[in-house]
């Protein structure tokens, strides 16, 4: 099984039966906890570059997912505008910052791999200041870049959302 696809099961639905206290639920969260550990722990050490630190701080991340299971809403989303209703269905945590495209960088800033999907301006000022930063960047039919006249591969192609999740975790895994 893939870690996209582990990232996949259980379902938001899942968790909310979890944070009620339902046994089946409960127990499909903590074998996806188990099997998102290996990873979890290598971003850690990717991030504080210290083992033992890794080792904490990726024990503290499975400790609070657990013990604030009550207060999941479900993904997250950062608004440009002031409108909750502009979220996609995907979201249900709407937070308009009313910042515009300045938003943006606050994406790029807190990524450590940025996967663009199709997009328009807005995506392409992600992709750039992601590629400024050094941050990678995982595409799905996304902007296709060039420089003098010569494609830019700065850009990882993916062809299906969970390929480029698997890549996005790879990246970040590997320290790319």
């Amino acid at each position: 099984m893939t870690l996209a696809r582990k990232l996949q099961d259980p379902d938001p639905e899942v968790i909310r039966r979890a944070a009620a206290g339902d046994g089946d639920a409960l127990y499909a969260l903590y074998a996806l906890l188990r099997a998102l550990q290996p990873a979890l722990f290598q971003l850690a050490v990717r991030m504080l570059r210290h083992r033992a630190d890794a080792e904490d701080a990726t024990q503290e991340v499975l400790l609070r997912i657990v013990t604030h299971l009550a207060q999941y809403r479900g993904p997250v989303g950062i608004l440009p505008g002031l409108d909750r209703g502009e979220a996609n269905a995907w979201v249900d945590v709407a937070v308009p910052t009313g910042l515009g495209e300045a938003r943006n960088a606050l994406v790029v800033r807190a990524a450590d791999v940025l996967i663009a999907v199709g997009g328009e301006f807005g995506t392409l000022s992600e992709i750039a200041l992601a590629l400024k930063t050094d941050k990678p960047v995982v595409g799905i039919d996304t902007w296709e870049l060039s420089r003098r006249g010569q494609r830019v591969k700065d850009v990882v192609r993916a062809a299906t959302p969970a390929d480029a999740v698997e890549r996005a975790f790879a990246l970040a895994r590997d320290g790319a």
